[in-house]
Parts: C-alpha cells; sequence; structure tokens
C-alpha cells in the first residue's frame, strides 16, 4: 500500500538500468497468492485515482513484469498523458509498443 514510496523505487531501478523479471519479482514474495493480492490493491487504487502518477507508473511496471501487455498499455498511456517528460516512462512506453501522447497543437490565429 505505500505506493508512491515504491513508484520511487522501481523508477530509481529502471533509470539505472533494466527492472525485474517475473521470476525475480517473484523471490520478493511468500506465494503467488499474495503478489496477486498486492498487484490486485493496486489495480484498485489505480482505478480510483487516474490522475496520480505514481500508481499508474508502478501498476504498468507490474503488468509488464507479469505480461499482462493491456493493462500495462492502458497504465503507461495514462502514466504518460501524466508525466510527459519522464525518459523512464517513455522508454517503458516505447518498449511496450504505447504510442507517446499527442502533442498539443497550438491553434493558428486566424
Amino acid at each position: 500500500g505505500k505506493y508512491k514510496e515504491a513508484a520511487a523505487a522501481v523508477h530509481a531501478l529502471l533509470a539505472s538500468g533494466p527492472g525485474w523479471d517475473y521470476t525475480t519479482l517473484m523471490s520478493l514474495y511468500p506465494d503467488v497468492a499474495t503478489y496477486q493480492n498486492q498487484l490486485a490493491g493496486l489495480e484498485k487504487a489505480a482505478a480510483a485515482n487516474p490522475d496520480d502518477a505514481s500508481l499508474q507508473f508502478l501498476l504498468a511496471y507490474h503488468a509488464i513484469t507479469s505480461g499482462q501487455a493491456d493493462l500495462a498499455r492502458n497504465a503507461l498511456a495514462a502514466a504518460q498523458k501524466l508525466l510527459p517528460t519522464d525518459t523512464v516512462t517513455a522508454q517503458l512506453a516505447e518498449a511496450a509498443g504505447v504510442e507517446p501522447p499527442k502533442a498539443a497543437v497550438a491553434a493558428e490565429p486566424p
């Protein structure tokens, strides 16, 4: 439930090198059910707070690591909109095949 702290740790990890694979991530939990319950809690928190960049980023990372491609793409698209200049989020999105957000086009004067 300490999502902001977890997001900061994952962000720092990814900024300095590749993330963990599923096997490494699972080694941090006593069993798969514990991980799945915590991931479900993260999903609920992210759905309830769609404008929280740290939740969207963290969910995207876990979705990628656990092989949930659709969830990863959706969370990454949300994270990119909230963090448009963050290079780590952009790299994750690119690796997952998520298009960068469209830049706002300034209206031309008549």
